[in-house]
């Protein structure tokens, strides 16, 4: 449930924060399907590690030979990740200002175009804490390959260098990962889970699955026969959420039937039952966790007073030890035997559920000079500390911490095997490992109307490419969206995309109408990308039994 759209604009320029030894990676994003004239990206890693000149404290100084550019062509990009001294207050962005590489200010306006020197292409980095991604010029990639690069720190440190090569393959030969029967995290996983994943990974960097969120706080919205309406197809993916399974004030079990949807969209059926298609609808599920001590119905970390919770992680990160005695611990085990048993009904229906529990994690950890905090409990921490609140090492440590023993609890205690793992958090602090996770989310919103704005294009693909940096083993999909990303355009081959739910059940042009009215979304848009040949709708799915 979005109430403040704006929050997420900041999301916009989110941290990947890297640990450990540099390390520059040139594997390819196509994987085992590059083409035939591509080296092995296995054999490619070994060669692809290099140390920096200096790394001088905070300062970070990065050369880059010639011939780790070598096989670069136009549209391949390059992620630079670095960290911000604790004293600096250096505070711009990043950037490609016409084809030169250019330091840009806080204002988007270009300044400090550097020259190429006699042996490198040289670029300064200025910025504080960032995850950059640029595209090369082909005029930049010759230079490139001819002399290198060197990345200069001015009150930064270079932490990772990643090149993509042959980023911009044609999308029916790319799948960032490669099709198998099932490498789900969960060796047990269900068939038909293991069928809805081998499918999703035959898609992925081919097309997009389509995807509206249902409305899990009012019954009477009918969020995919508006879909219907518009576009006269319903969507492939249907969202719902937990929300009022637990911590309520009030008893919400006769009001609660997200789960029995999900078990309708599965079967082909709409919200009331009534048969839409004979092909099964991907179902996914979120949770919007309430203070699991009931004492407050929120779920935005505070100090329990105007509309927040002070509700904590019972985690010791000196320890690593659960505070099992604690009634914080009891809270939450008690909240996960209530969604473990909804879950439960689901997958004794045959229903596979792409699970996205502990969204959006990180929040604002760790952005805006780390003054940002995160909007979940889960993303808190384990103190209400403002420090503490705002420590991305200590929250993103209590996050994997609930995550992991989520994820122990469904599958081992609980014998949930129809979940395919998909991790939202934010913050790459915020990453439980590949071995918990199936597929990477990340959630965009933007506070002007309409997305055809050439911005909006840019930033998609960017955060797309950033997430495929994090990890090429997992699909990357955009698990939340107020604006429907152009498919065909943006360069950005999302697994799926989720447009949230709306505010009002009318087709007033409001800011809390993703889908109704024209507010985010035109209704030519609607139809342009409903029909497209890149997306996939439900009358196009196969048979998920099967397949």
């Amino acid at each position: 449930m979005k109430k403040h759209p704006k929050l997420f604009v900041g999301a916009l320029l989110f941290l990947f924060l890297f640990t450990g030894t540099l390390f520059f990676s040139c594997d390819l994003i196509a994987g085992n399907n590059s083409s035939p004239n591509q080296p092995d990206p296995a054999a490619r890693d070994a060669d692809c590690q290099i140390t920096p000149t200096d790394l001088g404290g905070w300062t970070g100084n990065v050369s880059i030979a010639a011939e780790k550019f070598s096989e670069m062509v136009s549209g391949d990009y390059i992620t630079i990740t670095t960290i911000a001294s604790p004293t600096s207050s250096a505070a711009a962005q990043l950037g490609l200002c016409d084809g030169d590489w250019a330091n840009i200010g806080s204002d988007g306006a270009c300044s400090n175009v550097s020259s190429y020197s006699s042996e490198y292409t040289c670029y300064t980095l200025n910025a504080a804490s960032q995850n950059t991604v640029f595209t090369p010029s082909d005029d930049v990639i010759a230079i490139l390959k001819t002399k290198g690069m060197i990345i200069k720190g001015q009150g930064v440190k270079v932490t990772s260098v990643v090149i993509r090569i042959n980023a911009n393959l044609d999308k029916s030969d790319n799948p960032t990962v490669t099709p198998s029967e099932s490498d789900l995290s969960d060796a047990s996983a269900t068939e038909n889970a293991k069928h809805l994943f081998k499918y999703i990974k035959n898609m992925y960097g081919k097309k997009v699955i389509t995807g509206q969120m249902e409305n899990a706080w009012d019954n009477d919205f009918n969020q995919l026969g508006k879909v219907y309406d518009s576009t006269g197809k319903y969507p492939a993916l249907m969202g719902f959420d937990f929300m009022d399974y637990t911590g309520t004030s009030w008893d919400a079990s006769t009001f609660n039937k997200q789960t029995q949807r999900a078990i309708n969209f599965w079967n082909g059926k709409d919200w009331n039952g009534n048969k839409i298609s004979e092909n099964q609808g991907i179902v996914a599920f979120c949770w919007h966790w309430f203070d699991p001590l009931h004492k407050d119905y929120s779920y935005k970390p505070g100090d329990g007073t105007d509309g927040t919770t002070s509700f904590r992680i019972p985690y010791n990160t000196t320890t690593d030890s659960w505070d099992t005695a604690s009634e914080a611990y009891k809270a939450i085990k008690s909240d996960m035997d209530v969604i473990a048993a909804e879950l439960l009904k689901l997958q004794n229906a045959g229903v596979p559920v792409l699970w996205r529990p502990l969204h959006e994690g990180a929040g604002n950890v760790g952005l805006y000079n780390n003054t940002g905090t995160a909007w979940f409990w889960w993303g808190a921490g384990n103190s209400t500390s403002e420090t503490d609140m705002k420590n991305a090492d200590l929250c993103g440590e209590c996050y994997i911490a609930l995550w992991k023993w989520m994820y122990q609890y469904f599958t081992e205690e609980k014998g949930l095997h129809n979940l395919i793992w998909v991790w939202n958090g934010q913050n790459a602090k915020f990453y439980p490992g590949a071995d918990y996770v199936d597929m990477i989310g990340d959630d965009i919103y933007y506070e002007a109307p309409n997305g055809d704005n050439p911005a909006t294009v840019s930033t998609n693909k960017t955060k797309f490419q950033t997430f495929q940096a994090m990890d090429t083993s997992k699909p990357v999909a955009m698990t939340e969206c107020g604006t429907l990303p152009d498919i065909e355009t943006d360069g950005a081959l999302w697994s799926f995309f989720m447009i949230w739910n709306d505010s009002s059940n009318n087709k007033s042009d409001t800011a809390g109408n993703y889908w109704n009215g024209e507010y985010y979304n035109s209704d030519a848009r609607k139809t342009a990308v409903y029909n497209s040949e890149t997306a996939i709708t439900l009358d196009e799915l196969p048979d998920l039994t099967a397949y």
